[in-house]
């Protein structure tokens, strides 16, 4: 293995400033120039210490031949070490069984004077991470059926830790756990006692998008700002809420609604605001380069903005908009910070927004009780300054079944439909590892919790 390593498989793709490599070429062989480990090397530094990501899709033999061949000689280096995460690098091979059986081949030439253990484990690391029938790592927080309101508050923040260290957050920084840490307090620290918004929300929305980005296998597929983005900017979403409207604070002249951002909503604006000065007064981008830092904060403040609900529709349309009719797009086109990246990490955080019903029956009743505790009181308000009351906002009128069916069909169904929707395709076409399972289970539930509030909405009709 070392003889090959020195002969320097290089890498022909672009090398961006993040460290990443996106390469849709063959990996072509140098016996000149840079080797193999100056280049790595030099991509470790410029991404913070950490190996650079290489997104690659196998078509071709003499493709996979290469990327192999890079690996080895990483691996070789690093004590063959079979930590995914050491590996540096996330491999889809292409749709068929004959890709799958070649990469299967590869490990084998490639390791053909490696123990047989080795070799095995080898093969289930490389052909686990993104193909048909991936096995999952699951733990306690991947999954619809975690109960927030279940654990103590001094529960919250570990919990929070366990997830981002899960997903690599503070090696992708480069900072010590304690900075994120740090962090994730500053932002629960931040959350009033309301009844819904409030910090076990927080917990409850970053949560969710980690269960949903673990058990379609898209987290270890988005480029780390984006990861790092969505991410960070969950925890914060919904910083210094007021347990209100945006409606009632234009209404009262809130200091929030003097601030807007063009076209959001003053509590989003705020939120967003207030995530990126905890990100600077924590220093939790000061490790990455400039540019990296600046597309993580550009992440937190879209993907918070698009939380605000009265944008629902517009960025449910942009989303359809640049999935360019279902037939002429690709995954890895929304695997880069952008336009396209950029809003599927908006509809994931919205979908963890308002996934509460997409959760068991018992659970989302618990979160429904509250919500409806903050939009009763806002009645109130709005009754005694003689304003006009939101329907849903009404205790005195208001059917809570009826409106929980009323706000499944037409805001949260959709969100995870499409979501559903554009994982299919993606699974169909050029990224045969995505799991569906996550988004059909939260359909699933929609459907039963529907059904569910129908029989109660009946059962107030008949009284």
């Amino acid at each position: 293995m070392a003889d090959d390593a020195d002969e320097a498989w290089g890498l022909g793709g672009e090398l961006t400033e993040s460290g990443t490599v996106r390469h849709s070429g063959m990996l072509r062989k140098k016996k000149a120039g840079k080797g193999w480990k100056q280049r790595w090397c030099e991509l470790v530094e410029r991404g913070g210490g950490q190996p650079p990501r290489l997104v690659y899709r196998a078509k071709q033999g003499a493709q996979a031949k290469g990327i192999l061949s890079l690996v080895g000689a990483w691996m070789a280096d690093t004590s063959g070490t079979l930590d995914g995460s050491n590996m540096g690098f996330s491999l889809v091979p292409g749709n068929t069984s004959k890709d799958k059986g070649r990469l299967h081949q590869l490990v084998d030439f490639y390791f053909e004077c490696a123990d047989i253990a080795e070799k095995k484990a080898w093969q289930a690391a490389i052909l686990g991470m993104h193909c048909v029938n991936a096995s999952l790592d699951t733990d306690a927080y991947c999954s619809f059926e975690f109960d927030t309101l279940a654990l103590a508050p001094d529960e919250w923040l570990p919990a929070l830790v366990a997830m981002a260290n899960t997903l690599g957050l503070p090696q992708k920084l480069g900072v010590g756990e304690e900075v994120v840490s740090a962090y994730f307090a500053a932002c629960l620290g931040q959350m009033p006692p309301n009844a819904f918004h409030s910090a076990a929300h927080a917990l409850d929305v970053t949560q969710l998008l980690y269960c949903t980005l673990r058990q379609t296998g898209l987290a270890p597929l988005l480029q780390p700002v984006q990861l790092l983005g969505v991410f960070l900017g969950a925890v914060a979403h919904d910083l210094q809420h007021t347990g209100t409207s945006n409606s009632l604070l234009i209404s009262e002249g809130h200091e929030y609604a003097s601030k807007c951002a063009d076209n959001i909503g003053p509590l989003e604006s705020h939120h967003a605001r207030c995530a990126l000065e905890t990100l600077a007064n924590h220093d939790v981008l000061a490790a990455m380069s400039s540019a990296d830092a600046q597309s993580v904060r550009e992440v937190v403040e879209k993907v918070i903005h698009c939380t605000d609900i009265g944008n629902h529709q517009v960025v449910m349309d942009t989303f359809k908009d640049v999935e360019d009719g279902w037939k002429n797009f690709r995954s890895s086109e929304f695997l880069v910070h952008g336009d396209k990246g950029d809003v599927l990490l908006a509809m994931l955080l919205k979908a963890a927004d308002v996934s509460n019903p997409a959760r068991t029956f018992e659970i989302a009743g618990k979160w429904n009780a509250l919500i409806y505790e903050e939009f009763y009181a806002e009645g109130d308000k709005d009754k005694a300054a003689g304003r006009e009351v939101n329907p849903m906002h009404d205790r005195d009128n208001n059917s809570v079944p009826k409106s929980s069916i009323g706000f499944i069909n037409f805001l949260v169904r959709p969100i995870f439909s499409e979501l559903l929707d554009f994982l299919k395709h993606c699974h169909d076409t050029d990224a045969p590892g995505i799991r569906l399972d996550v988004f059909q289970e939260a359909v699933n539930n929609l459907s039963t919790n529907a059904q569910l509030y129908q029989r109660q909405a009946d059962t107030e009709s008949s009284l």
